[in-house]
């Protein structure tokens, strides 16, 4: 059997009368390959051979290949999403409001603060949290993109010598001004001031090291376009595309590919506020009914042109314009941000190419912009937040919905009414002993704050106890003022029957003196 393939080999060849190979030294070729351990190749020989001879057989021997698959290459993603083809009209992006505008907290390690928006925060602290206001955003631009967001609305101002009021303040006092130049700034470059250069700097790298992205700055500007685009170019930015001015040559943004834009060198798309190609929304929601209203989705009575850039605002605002947590709690929900999106859609008829945020990293903006580039709208699909007579804020109680936003008084109608409120929670004194005087002395306890309001509950021997609801509140009180009486009236008997005895003991010695 060792030589059993190769002899019937040996004997197919033979009948076959293969010529110019005698056969005995064909057979001893395939043994000696055979002993070798290398059969495959003495097959492999003769399987030549008989092709040779018999080009028929060629079939026969011929080795099966294997069947490598296709491996399919991936898509290229372009913002994180497989929308590189999809037309920029056909894309929303989210975006930051005033997002240079952070906490004093939030910009670690970068160079472009000059000083930190500090005066929402002084507010609250001052007014002990009364006053519902911060700055526009907790975490600043490296956070912001990492998060996902490729939308930033900014304001530019000039500074120099007699320009703003930095410079004239230290001018007054015979200091030296500012050095002229392009700083973003909210209102007043005194309550916070960041570098425009540098800001930009950083932008710019942030968009180098990710290429496929495309970056949508909307800039409210206060100074002229050519100072813009000159501080474009000195952040490192040589080329952009310029909503204003491909407008005026009728070529909008919308019709633009994304993959197009990137291969243009076009990733960035700069829109100043006020030019052509460019339009929003009412910047101010100051309520849940604004939040709501189709009307809100535009400018009164103007249309919005199916060729414009257009930005959702979905930032809400209280006192005269300021933002509140409280308020991005709820516009900045899952449900909200696409339902509006929606909403605005519908009434427009223009998709919005932005939805611009305060808060961004309170509630679900990503997942509403991420459904709504994939998925688009459904008819089922319902608000979210809180209903009238059902609580005034999410995680507040009435007494801070009273002050903050939740129950803000805007055209003479509150907002929402108080009603009932998360329950649960303790409070703990302010001092080291046990009892409490009075309701400043009890405070949320750390480990399990109250979610209500902390009271002095003078009918539980001064204990300190959390209470939900004004409602509740009142009757602590009620009993309070039951016991205080109660314990006056004691004091006051305990007092007049001390007094009663000491008199009738100085009469009784008076009397036997004079005996």
């Amino acid at each position: 059997m060792k030589y059993g393939v190769v002899g019937l080999l040996t004997a197919m060849l033979c009948l076959l009368g293969h010529r110019g190979v005698s056969a005995v030294d064909l057979k001893g070729n395939m043994e000696e390959r055979a002993s070798a351990g290398d059969k495959s190749a003495s097959v492999d020989y003769v399987s030549q051979l008989l092709v040779r001879k018999r080009p028929s057989l060629k079939t026969t021997f011929q080795k099966k290949k294997k069947v490598v698959p296709h491996k399919k290459t991936p898509p290229q993603m372009c913002n994180g999403q497989n929308i590189c083809d999809r037309k920029y009209g056909d894309v929303t992006f989210a975006a930051t409001h005033n997002s240079y505008a952070v906490e004093c907290t939030g910009e670690k390690g970068v160079d472009y603060v000059d000083w930190c928006h500090w005066a929402n925060g002084l507010a609250a602290v001052g007014s002990l949290n009364i006053l519902d206001v911060s700055t526009n955003h907790d975490e600043g631009l490296r956070t912001q993109w990492r998060s996902g967001i490729r939308g930033f609305l900014i304001d530019t101002y000039e500074v120099g010598p007699g320009i703003d009021s930095v410079s004239k303040a230290k001018e007054k006092v015979g200091l030296s001004p500012q050095k002229p130049g392009i700083k973003l700034c909210h209102g007043d470059c005194a309550i916070g001031q960041v570098d425009a250069v540098k800001w930009l700097r950083e932008l710019r790298r942030l968009m180098t090291a990710s290429p496929n992205e495309i970056v949508t700055l909307w800039i409210e500007d206060y100074t002229s376009p050519a100072k813009i685009f000159r501080t474009l170019r000195k952040a490192g930015f040589t080329k952009w595309f310029d909503v204003d001015k491909e407008s005026r040559s009728g070529k909008s943004i919308r019709s633009q590919t994304l993959s197009d834009l990137i291969k243009e060198g076009n990733q960035l798309v700069v829109g100043i506020q006020g030019g052509r190609g460019l339009q929003q929304n009412p910047w101010v929601l100051r309520d849940q009914n604004e939040l709501h209203d189709p009307a809100k989705c535009q400018f009164g009575s103007s249309p919005v042109h199916p060729t414009s850039l257009y930005s959702m605002n979905q930032f809400m605002a209280i006192h005269a314009g300021t933002p509140s947590r409280d308020m991005s709690t709820l516009a900045n929900k899952k449900a909200n941000v696409h339902k509006r999106l929606c909403m605005c859609q519908k009434r427009t008829g223009v998709r919005p190419s932005l939805v611009s945020v305060d808060h961004f990293q309170v509630g679900d903006v990503f997942g509403a912009v991420r459904d709504f580039n994939q998925n688009g709208c459904s008819e089922d699909m319902k608000w979210a937040g809180w209903r009238d007579g059902q609580m005034c804020a999410l995680g507040s109680t009435c007494h801070r919905c009273k002050n903050k936003a939740s129950l803000w008084k805007y055209k003479g109608i509150p907002m929402t009414r108080c009603g009932k409120e998360f329950k649960g929670g303790e409070c703990e004194r302010t001092k080291w002993y046990k009892t409490c005087g009075g309701h400043s002395e009890c405070r949320p306890k750390k480990s399990n704050p109250c979610r209500g309001k902390c009271v002095c509950d003078k009918f539980r021997v001064n204990e300190c106890k959390c209470v939900q609801t004004e409602e509740e509140a009142r009757t602590v009180k009620a009993t309070n003022k039951k016991v205080e009486s109660k314990w006056r009236l004691k004091s006051f008997t305990s007092k007049t029957t001390a007094l009663a005895k000491s008199a009738s003991k100085k009469w009784r010695s008076l009397k036997l003196f004079r005996l």
